[in-house]
């Protein structure tokens, strides 16, 4: 079985008086930023399987709808994944050099092999998103 070796840094959004810094994201902001990170490296590799040379960066838009009642105790028991995140959305722009139709066949696979997204949506939660390719800005001189 593959093993994965960790030597990453986190920074915990917490207050001090918690045992945080009270720089970083919060742990639903962490869970969101694995799943974007998850596609990204999902899409590197597939478009590494299909020959593509020129992948990325994708540049994701990510919006997540919360429902923070079970945390704030505002309900009689925790609540049920779905019902915390009521919807993830994943838009993103791919800078590649490759048609709009390889891209969605990309984001398809993504799709079906993103194992945080498989995490997500086995606990029913809804992953929305529109994978587009990136416009290049022209500069006037």
């Amino acid at each position: 079985m593959p093993q994965c070796t960790c030597n990453s840094i986190v920074i915990p959004m917490l207050p001090p008086r918690k045992g945080g810094s009270g720089r970083g994201p919060n742990p639903m902001q962490y869970l969101v930023v694995s799943l974007t990170s998850c596609h990204q490296e999902t899409a590197a590799l597939i478009a590494n399987e299909k020959g593509i040379e020129k992948w990325g960066p994708i540049e994701f838009h990510t919006k997540f709808e919360l429902n923070t009642d079970g945390f704030l105790g505002l309900t009689n028991s925790s609540l049920p994944a779905f019902e915390v995140f009521r919807c993830v959305v994943l838009n993103a722009e791919v800078t590649a050099d490759v048609d709009q139709d390889t891209i969605d066949q990309v984001y398809h696979a993504v799709k079906a092999r993103c194992p945080m997204r498989a995490l997500f949506e086995s606990a029913g939660v809804r992953i929305e998103g529109v994978w587009k390719k990136k416009v290049a800005v022209v500069e006037n001189e």
